[in-house]
């Protein structure tokens, strides 16, 4: 691991082409992500679909669980740069698909692809960032990953909601494509460059099938509790709930069912607050449009408040990190933590 010279800034040469590489992948996730929720009413209304309008976040959320979970497992043996490749090609195939969707199925199958290309890219992000850099920096590149949100959080609402409003949603699928090309472009270097380093040689596990398991077992709950007026749904709900016991006892820290202090305690909360802070998101601009009748540029604004707001409390965070020098644990050269065991990021959480 390497050892920072006092003064040294991650925009210095030993470590600009990563930084930039790392604020243009995000940047491109956070411009989908925010662009997708402004433009999701109209896509519905389009496709007489609104029975049908969670799936369009919870299909890439629970594929952004296998994506993350596969990608993290792998990475230390595959390399930095060949699973950022064959995350882009999961998350391109995805836009191409939702571009050109006829029906609601479509659409969804296309929101599955870009959720595991996305929850790959930010695990492939957070690897490079174990690798890249030594501790104390590591809050401030975060700081600046969660910076990469701000230029996303201005223009991508807006725009994309005044191309559904005047033009076609479909464009706002397409205009994503550049932006893949230009980080890619740009990204590959860094990335091929940390792919050189030693990798672990740890045996890879067997987390991906729990993943998988997980993703199906709260899919066929949601299917369930959508239907949770008819016996049918209960028996889904019930059926969901059993699938996901045993991943959710293997993925998560023994304790997190019981909130027991320290990492469990904080997992729960995390998960809490990420449940509470999708919830709100994925439905807010649908009530902006549909209940208030505002239109999906002006409802775009309002969803671009509450990136902002998050991005400048991760940059609090790192500020009062550095300023109050939190403990940092050691860690033995030549060795790396599995991206497994690191936070994952979804598009915002």
């Amino acid at each position: 691991m390497e050892v920072s010279k006092k003064g040294v800034g991650i925009f210095d040469a030993q470590y600009r082409a990563l930084t930039i590489g790392i604020i243009l992948a995000v940047t491109t996730v956070a411009f989908e992500g925010l662009a997708i929720t402004t433009i999701a009413p109209s896509v519905v209304q389009q496709l007489h679909s609104l029975h049908l309008y969670g799936w369009i976040f919870s299909a890439f959320l629970l594929a952004q669980i296998i994506g993350t979970m596969i990608i993290g497992q792998r990475i230390n043996k595959n390399g930095v740069f060949a699973s950022f490749v064959v995350s882009i090609l999961f998350f391109v195939i995805g836009i191409v698909i939702a571009a050109t969707s006829v029906n609601m199925v479509m659409l969804i199958a296309g929101r599955v692809f870009q959720g595991f290309g996305a929850g790959a890219i930010i695990t492939c992000v957070y690897y490079s960032i174990t690798l890249g850099y030594p501790d104390e920096l590591r809050t401030k590149i975060l700081a600046t990953f969660s910076s990469a949100y701000v230029l996303p959080a201005l223009v991508g609402p807006y725009i994309a909601g005044f191309l559904a409003e005047f033009l076609s949603w479909r464009i706002v699928f397409w205009l994503v494509l550049p932006l893949i090309g230009l980080a890619v472009m740009l990204t590959l270097p860094a990335f091929r460059n940390l792919s050189l380093r030693e990798r672990s040689t740890q045996k890879i596990g067997h987390k991906e099938g729990y993943a998988i398991l997980l993703a199906i077992g709260t899919g066929v709950l949601l299917v369930g509790l959508g239907l949770i007026t008819d016996l049918k749904g209960i028996a889904l709900s019930a059926l969901g709930v059993i699938i996901m016991i045993q991943p959710l006892r293997k993925l998560l820290p023994e304790g997190t069912f019981t909130a027991r202090k320290g990492l469990p305690a904080t997992i729960v909360s995390r998960g809490l607050f990420v449940a509470c802070y999708f919830a709100t998101e994925s439905y807010v601009v649908l009530a902006l449009t549909e209940v208030k009748k505002l239109p999906a540029d002006l409802a775009g604004l309002i969803v671009a408040a509450g990136a902002l707001s998050w991005s400048s409390a991760a940059w609090l965070q790192a500020k009062l990190d550095e300023k109050h020098c939190r403990m940092r644990m050691p860690v033995k050269k030549g060795r790396y933590p599995q991206v497994s065991s690191l936070p994952t990021h979804s598009v915002q959480a």
